[in-house]
């Protein structure tokens, strides 16, 4: 799945305009990162660290959003998240469960459920119970654990990218 730092897709957003649509047409998966509960004998580091959007920092910044890159929409696109090997999303924290939760594209919308009896997913901080599908618009927050996973639609992240600019 690809994988873009939220500052990143700013400064495409930036340099393309009117093309950057184009270019990314794709629904998007934006983590909030920050401390993480690393499984024990994982090599990541406690913290997501990574360039943020000026790149005159000595250092780089802690907690840049990760935003991934949904497939092309189609009715029956199936994305697994959990935190072992084999899912389509893969999240190395102790909170998430191997297979923890499964989005699917149907009825031209993403919907969710939890992937098995147990596991804490929640949407727009309403618990998400197993064996039940709902409906996630552009916007709301999944609650894996103590993560968070903000869906955003092509167009959702294009009025997001353009108030990140406007705060500037």
């Amino acid at each position: 799945m690809k994988t873009l730092l939220l500052s990143a897709l700013t400064r495409q957003f930036l340099i393309q305009g009117a093309r950057f649509a184009q270019a990314h047409p794709n629904d998007w998966l934006m983590w909030e990162a920050g401390a993480l509960s690393v499984p024990r004998g994982n090599i990541a580091t406690a913290n997501t660290v990574s360039q943020g959007l000026d790149a005159r920092a000595d250092r780089p910044s802690v907690g840049d959003p990760l935003c991934f890159a949904l497939p092309p929409t189609s009715e029956g696109v199936t994305v697994t998240i959990g935190r072992s090997e084999g899912n389509d999303l893969v999240l190395s924290d102790d909170a998430v469960s191997r297979h923890h939760c499964t989005l699917v594209f149907t009825g031209g919308g993403w919907t969710v459920t939890s992937a098995a009896e147990g596991h804490s997913l929640e949407l727009e901080g309403a618990q998400v119970p197993f064996g039940q599908w709902h409906t996630v618009s552009s916007g709301q927050k999944l609650g894996l654990g103590h993560l968070a996973l903000t869906l955003f639609t092509s167009h959702g992240m294009l009025l997001r990218l353009a108030q990140k600019l406007a705060r500037r």
